[in-house]
């Protein structure tokens, strides 16, 4: 069997794991210390059709998990180690970026395409909108109502954790 087809990719804290988000909604894990190939590629096994192409992919600080986004919605964090599923959940639309917070590998960020960032913890499975339209219109650092024939579009988000992990900037 050849290797599947990459569609993103993230380097562990180390630099010496990669995963790479595929196709065919796998993720696989590449060591560059023991240049082995493959170490292991966390899919779980499904029906055909289920899963669809993973398009971000984030290392927890630690390095013992991995979030993958994939095209249809659905976000997963996986334990590494094991290769399972530890926490799943699905957004209207694709979330193009994912970030595990950097002290606490239970909580991570998703931004759906659609929608406001969510910070979602995995040992309560919350999840916290971080609301962008609490900035007043009008104000500096607002941006403009993006409307097309008199009714408003979705604002699409991009957010991160700070290095501490305690702020999320948007």
């Amino acid at each position: 069997a050849g290797y599947r087809q990459a569609r993103c990719l993230a380097f562990n804290r180390r630099g010496a794991l990669l995963a790479t988000g595929c196709h065919d909604g796998s993720c696989i894990l590449w060591d560059f210390d023991t240049r082995a190939g493959p170490t292991k590629i966390l899919n779980e096994k499904e029906a055909p059709g289920i899963s669809s192409a993973v398009v971000a992919v984030s290392w927890s600080h630690n390095g013992r998990r991995i979030v993958t986004a994939e095209e249809k919605g659905r976000v997963r964090m996986w334990d590494v180690e094991s290769g399972t599923v530890l926490y799943a959940t699905r957004f209207e639309s694709v979330s193009l970026t994912v970030q595990v917070n950097p002290k606490d590998p239970d909580v991570f960020l998703a931004c759906p395409n659609q929608g406001e960032p969510v910070v979602i913890n995995v040992r309560d499975g919350s999840q916290t909108e971080i609301v962008g339209s609490q900035v007043p219109e009008g104000t500096a650092s607002a941006a403009p109502r993006n409307t097309k024939g008199g009714v408003e579009l979705q604002r699409n988000y991009s957010a991160c954790f700070d290095s501490e992990g305690g702020l999320v900037y948007v």
